[in-house]
This record gives structure tokens, C-alpha cells and sequence, in this order.
């Protein structure tokens, strides 16, 4: 993951993404096995939004000493059916993400 975290007036913005792209959902694509509810047809790719999420931290992030923040991030999906196992069982997806976090400065 790629972070960093920044100030402008007084908020702090934290941000934590994969790759070149912030991302705000899961995306899956694959061959036509993913549908949200078990009345849809079924499609090549579905965007699951999460229903939980937790974000820690090391420390609140400080743009006056500019230290690393170390965070992960636990995420759970929402339900979706998935034909290559069954198409009556909703599956959930799970994950955690680690990160560094520098303090970063831009001109706005």
C-alpha cells in the first residue's frame, strides 16, 4: 500500500491505497460467476462495498514533527453468491491491509 498523510488548515487527511489509484470498493474480475443478490443474473465482476471496517493507528498523525504512522486497516464485505461453489450460500470476503504513513506537503 502507498501512504501518506497531509494538512490543510485544520484537518489532517490520512489516505491509504493500493497501487497508482485510490480505490473505494473491492472490485472482482473473472468469467460470468458473481452476482449481489440471488434474483440477479450472474456477471463478470460486482463491486462490494464494505459493511465493516476498523482503522488503527500507532499515533495520531502530527504535521509539526512529521512522524511515521504505522496503521492496518480490518475490512469485511458484503454478501455476495459466487457459482463456482454454490449460488444459495453468500460468501464474505475479509481482509487487512498494513501501512507506513509519511507526512507529505502540497501546495493548494
Amino acid at each position: 500500500m502507498v501512504s501518506w498523510y497531509s494538512s490543510y488548515n485544520d484537518t489532517i487527511d490520512l489516505v491509504a491505497h493500493i497501487g497508482e489509484f485510490e480505490t473505494a470498493a473491492l472490485l472482482l474480475r473473472f468469467q460470468k460467476y458473481f452476482r449481489s443478490s440471488a434474483n440477479d443474473s450472474f456477471s463478470d465482476h460486482i463491486e462490494v462495498p464494505p459493511t465493516y471496517s476498523k482503522l488503527e493507528l500507532s499515533e495520531i498523525p502530527d504535521t509539526l514533527n512529521k512522524q511515521l504512522i504505522y496503521g492496518h486497516i480490518d475490512m469485511e464485505s458484503a454478501g455476495y453468491y459466487d457459482a463456482r461453489d454454490t449460488t444459495n450460500h453468500k460468501h464474505k470476503i475479509k481482509m487487512a491491509f498494513y501501512f507506513r504513513s509519511q507526512c507529505r506537503k502540497f501546495d493548494k
